[in-house]
């Protein structure tokens, strides 16, 4: 995902790197400044077809990571003159 940063704005805070690590799934989400823009980086793992009961806890869990990770916050500051 790529967002502009809008103009008389200064980037100010970036989330930190997330990484989710299981053997049959995971995520990684990453931000980084290129140039005008802020681009999130999204890497998601499923490594499998049928997924047993005591995996599937882990995959809840993992799902619920995941949407927190994509409500973390951009933090732009107004320029000031």
């Amino acid at each position: 995902t790529k967002v502009e940063i809008p103009d008389g704005y200064l980037l100010t805070g970036l989330p930190e790197k997330i990484d989710y690590a299981h053997p049959l799934f995971g995520f990684t989400i990453s931000y980084e400044q290129q140039g005008g823009y802020v681009v999130q980086y999204t890497d998601l793992r499923i490594g499998f077809q049928v997924i047993d009961n005591e995996e599937m806890i882990a995959f809840r869990e993992m799902i619920q990571t995941l949407k927190r990770a994509y409500r973390k916050t951009v933090m732009f500051q107004k320029k000031t003159l």
